[in-house]
């Protein structure tokens, strides 16, 4: 009896060996670096590529040759200013309320030249195009805030409804 059963215990211990090396035996999954879809790094530095997004404005728009001065005093006002430093650790640490509201107003200020230069030069660009290069342009800016509303929209849904306001 004692030969059956050490038998038996030795086929079972073999069967397992051997589905044990078959799995093991399947084909490795492709490498990272094999795989076709480009990386997410590589679609953001494009769409902030300067040239790139003057050739897909001349593009959409169909600029004509006497529109290029107009579309390059465009880009250059939508250029990315540099950062600005970071002030001190220590130095926002010993600001009272008042130097801190008064530092968060002047930057404010800062970016509200900013955006009010970006905004005249878009308005001089528009004004150079033709009716349809508008439109065209319209439509342009229309789907550069779709992006914002999908990213919103993914991060918020899964909160589910506000809560019920308490019976008074």
């Amino acid at each position: 009896m004692n030969t059956k059963l050490t038998t038996r215990l030795a086929m079972a211990a073999g069967a397992t060996l051997l589905m044990t090396g078959a799995a093991f035996a399947q084909t490795a999954p492709e490498p990272k670096a094999a795989h076709a879809a480009p990386h997410r790094g590589d679609s953001m530095k494009a769409r902030f590529n300067p040239e790139a997004r003057a050739q897909k404005l001349r593009d959409a728009l169909q600029l004509q040759p006497n529109q290029e001065s107009a579309l390059k005093a465009y880009l250059e006002a939508r250029k990315p200013q540099m950062r600005r430093e970071r002030p001190d650790r220590q130095a926002l640490q010993n600001e009272t309320t008042p130097q801190r509201l008064d530092r968060q107003a002047a930057r404010m200020a800062q970016m509200q030249q900013a955006f009010l230069q970006r905004a005249a030069a878009t308005k001089t660009f528009y004004a150079a195009l033709s009716p349809s290069q508008q439109k065209a342009f319209d439509t342009l800016q229309e789907r550069r805030g779709e992006h914002g509303k999908r990213m919103m929209k993914k991060r918020f849904d899964h909160r589910g409804p506000p809560p019920a306001a308490p019976a008074a």
